[in-house]
Protein backbone atom coordinates (compact mmCIF):
# COMPACT_ATOMS: atom_id res chain seq x y z
CA UNK A 1 0.00 0.00 0.00
CA UNK A 2 1.34 3.12 -0.87
CA UNK A 3 1.52 6.04 1.65
CA UNK A 4 1.30 9.57 0.59
CA UNK A 5 1.72 12.23 2.71
CA UNK A 6 2.61 16.01 2.11
CA UNK A 7 4.98 18.19 4.20
CA UNK A 8 4.42 22.36 4.03
CA UNK A 9 6.85 24.57 4.70
CA UNK A 10 6.24 28.09 5.55
CA UNK A 11 7.71 30.07 8.55
CA UNK A 12 5.55 32.84 10.48
CA UNK A 13 6.49 35.06 13.32
CA UNK A 14 4.95 35.20 16.37
CA UNK A 15 4.86 38.38 18.25
CA UNK A 16 4.54 38.48 22.38
CA UNK A 17 1.36 40.50 21.64
CA UNK A 18 -0.68 37.68 19.81
CA UNK A 19 -0.06 39.69 16.07
CA UNK A 20 1.03 37.43 13.77
CA UNK A 21 2.80 38.35 11.18
CA UNK A 22 1.27 36.43 7.29
CA UNK A 23 1.21 38.30 4.00
CA UNK A 24 -1.25 35.79 3.22
CA UNK A 25 -4.11 37.84 5.01
CA UNK A 26 -6.62 38.82 2.85
CA UNK A 27 -10.17 41.48 3.60
CA UNK A 28 -12.69 40.39 1.21
CA UNK A 29 -15.93 42.80 1.29
CA UNK A 30 -18.14 44.25 -1.23
CA UNK A 31 -17.70 47.75 0.94
CA UNK A 32 -14.50 49.25 2.62
CA UNK A 33 -14.50 46.71 5.51
CA UNK A 34 -12.51 49.38 7.63
CA UNK A 35 -9.73 47.20 8.63
CA UNK A 36 -6.92 48.22 10.58
CA UNK A 37 -3.60 46.00 11.09
CA UNK A 38 -1.18 46.66 13.48
CA UNK A 39 2.45 47.25 14.11
CA UNK A 40 4.47 47.81 16.94
CA UNK A 41 7.37 49.85 16.70
CA UNK A 42 10.06 47.53 18.28
CA UNK A 43 8.15 44.13 18.65
CA UNK A 44 9.55 41.22 20.38
CA UNK A 45 9.55 38.60 17.80
CA UNK A 46 10.62 34.92 16.69
CA UNK A 47 10.79 32.84 13.95
CA UNK A 48 8.84 29.62 13.39
CA UNK A 49 9.31 26.66 11.15
CA UNK A 50 6.46 23.89 11.40
CA UNK A 51 6.41 21.01 8.43
CA UNK A 52 2.78 19.19 8.83
CA UNK A 53 1.46 16.02 6.74
CA UNK A 54 -1.48 13.84 7.58
CA UNK A 55 0.33 11.60 9.81
CA UNK A 56 2.28 14.21 12.22
CA UNK A 57 3.72 17.48 12.73
CA UNK A 58 7.27 18.22 12.59
CA UNK A 59 8.99 21.16 14.79
CA UNK A 60 8.19 23.83 15.65
CA UNK A 61 11.90 25.08 15.17
CA UNK A 62 12.58 28.63 16.39
CA UNK A 63 14.73 31.14 14.50
CA UNK A 64 15.43 34.56 14.89
CA UNK A 65 17.32 35.52 11.54
CA UNK A 66 16.60 36.76 8.57
CA UNK A 67 15.84 33.58 6.42
CA UNK A 68 18.10 33.65 3.40
CA UNK A 69 18.97 30.68 1.31
CA UNK A 70 21.87 29.34 3.45
CA UNK A 71 19.23 29.34 6.52
CA UNK A 72 16.45 28.09 4.67
CA UNK A 73 18.64 24.99 3.57
CA UNK A 74 19.46 24.48 7.62
CA UNK A 75 16.12 24.79 7.98
CA UNK A 76 15.37 22.36 5.79
CA UNK A 77 18.34 20.28 6.83
CA UNK A 78 17.06 19.79 10.14
CA UNK A 79 13.57 19.21 8.56
CA UNK A 80 15.34 16.17 6.21
CA UNK A 81 17.27 14.41 9.32
CA UNK A 82 13.50 13.84 11.30
CA UNK A 83 11.88 12.19 8.25
CA UNK A 84 11.29 8.52 8.11
CA UNK A 85 12.14 6.33 5.29
CA UNK A 86 8.51 6.04 3.66
CA UNK A 87 8.35 10.02 3.93
CA UNK A 88 11.26 10.69 1.69
CA UNK A 89 10.70 8.37 -0.74
CA UNK A 90 6.86 8.93 -1.26
CA UNK A 91 5.94 11.91 0.35
CA UNK A 92 5.57 15.71 -1.34
CA UNK A 93 6.66 18.78 0.05
CA UNK A 94 4.49 21.56 -0.56
CA UNK A 95 6.27 25.34 -0.20
CA UNK A 96 5.27 29.15 -0.89
CA UNK A 97 7.58 31.48 -3.22
CA UNK A 98 9.15 33.60 -1.35
CA UNK A 99 12.68 34.39 -1.65
CA UNK A 100 14.64 32.09 -0.03
CA UNK A 101 12.39 29.09 -0.52
CA UNK A 102 12.80 29.64 -4.48
CA UNK A 103 16.43 30.16 -4.74
CA UNK A 104 18.45 28.32 -6.69
CA UNK A 105 20.99 26.55 -4.16
CA UNK A 106 17.46 25.76 -2.45
CA UNK A 107 15.75 24.25 -5.48
CA UNK A 108 18.47 21.81 -6.05
CA UNK A 109 18.37 20.66 -2.26
CA UNK A 110 14.83 19.74 -1.67
CA UNK A 111 15.46 18.00 -5.43
CA UNK A 112 18.05 16.22 -4.15
CA UNK A 113 15.49 14.81 -1.87
CA UNK A 114 12.21 14.95 -3.64
CA UNK A 115 13.04 15.08 -7.12
CA UNK A 116 9.86 16.21 -9.11
CA UNK A 117 7.84 15.63 -6.14
CA UNK A 118 7.74 19.41 -5.00
CA UNK A 119 5.08 21.71 -5.27
CA UNK A 120 5.27 25.34 -4.98
CA UNK A 121 5.49 27.63 -8.47
CA UNK A 122 3.49 26.51 -10.93
CA UNK A 123 2.25 23.87 -9.39
CA UNK A 124 0.44 26.06 -6.86
CA UNK A 125 -1.95 28.76 -6.72
CA UNK A 126 -0.62 31.33 -5.72
CA UNK A 127 -1.93 33.72 -2.56
CA UNK A 128 -4.18 30.96 -1.98
CA UNK A 129 -4.16 30.32 2.05
CA UNK A 130 -7.60 28.48 1.99
CA UNK A 131 -5.87 25.46 0.31
CA UNK A 132 -2.61 25.27 2.60
CA UNK A 133 -3.56 23.38 5.93
CA UNK A 134 -1.06 25.60 7.43
CA UNK A 135 -2.74 28.93 6.89
CA UNK A 136 -6.08 27.34 7.34
CA UNK A 137 -5.85 25.28 10.24
CA UNK A 138 -2.59 25.35 12.21
CA UNK A 139 -1.00 29.48 12.54
CA UNK A 140 -4.75 30.41 13.38
CA UNK A 141 -5.52 27.59 16.06
CA UNK A 142 -2.04 28.01 17.42
CA UNK A 143 -2.61 31.38 17.54
CA UNK A 144 -6.20 31.14 19.19
CA UNK A 145 -4.85 28.61 22.07
CA UNK A 146 -1.69 30.25 22.90
CA UNK A 147 -3.07 33.91 23.27
CA UNK A 148 -5.16 32.90 25.68
CA UNK A 149 -3.09 34.15 28.79
CA UNK A 150 -0.73 36.89 28.36
CA UNK A 151 3.23 36.08 27.57
CA UNK A 152 6.07 37.84 28.96
CA UNK A 153 8.99 36.67 27.32
CA UNK A 154 10.27 34.67 24.09
CA UNK A 155 10.90 31.75 26.16
CA UNK A 156 6.96 31.92 27.38
CA UNK A 157 5.77 31.95 24.12
CA UNK A 158 8.12 29.31 22.72
CA UNK A 159 6.97 27.04 25.39
CA UNK A 160 3.69 27.78 24.37
CA UNK A 161 3.98 27.06 20.88
CA UNK A 162 5.68 23.58 21.46
CA UNK A 163 2.87 22.86 24.35
CA UNK A 164 0.03 23.76 21.88
CA UNK A 165 1.95 21.92 18.95
CA UNK A 166 1.70 18.41 20.90
CA UNK A 167 -1.70 18.83 21.46
CA UNK A 168 -2.85 18.50 18.31
CA UNK A 169 -4.26 14.42 17.81
CA UNK A 170 -3.78 12.76 15.00
CA UNK A 171 -7.38 12.40 14.48
CA UNK A 172 -7.38 16.00 13.95
CA UNK A 173 -4.71 15.90 11.52
CA UNK A 174 -6.51 13.63 9.64
CA UNK A 175 -9.44 15.83 9.51
CA UNK A 176 -7.55 18.62 8.34
CA UNK A 177 -6.37 16.84 5.21
CA UNK A 178 -9.66 15.50 4.51
CA UNK A 179 -10.43 19.07 4.52
CA UNK A 180 -7.94 20.26 2.04
CA UNK A 181 -8.90 17.84 -0.50
CA UNK A 182 -12.49 19.20 -0.41
CA UNK A 183 -11.26 22.99 -0.61
CA UNK A 184 -8.88 21.40 -4.22
CA UNK A 185 -12.10 19.61 -5.20
CA UNK A 186 -14.03 22.91 -5.20
CA UNK A 187 -11.09 25.12 -6.48
CA UNK A 188 -10.95 22.69 -9.66
CA UNK A 189 -14.42 22.86 -10.02
CA UNK A 190 -14.29 26.38 -9.98
CA UNK A 191 -11.41 26.56 -12.71
CA UNK A 192 -9.04 28.18 -9.92
CA UNK A 193 -11.64 30.84 -9.21
CA UNK A 194 -12.92 31.98 -5.88
CA UNK A 195 -15.69 29.91 -4.21
CA UNK A 196 -17.08 29.98 -1.18
CA UNK A 197 -16.32 27.36 1.12
CA UNK A 198 -18.48 25.25 3.32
Amino acid sequence: MMYWTKHSFLTRLGYLNGYVNSQNYRHWSSENPHVFNEAQLHPVKIGVWIAMSRRRIIGPVFFHDTVNAERCQALLQEFIEQLHPDELQQGFFQRDNATAHTARTTERFLQEFYDDRVLGRGCWPPRSPDLTPLDFFLFGHLKNSIYKNRLHTIEELEDAIRHNVLQITGEQLVHVFDNMKRRITLCLENNGQHFEFF
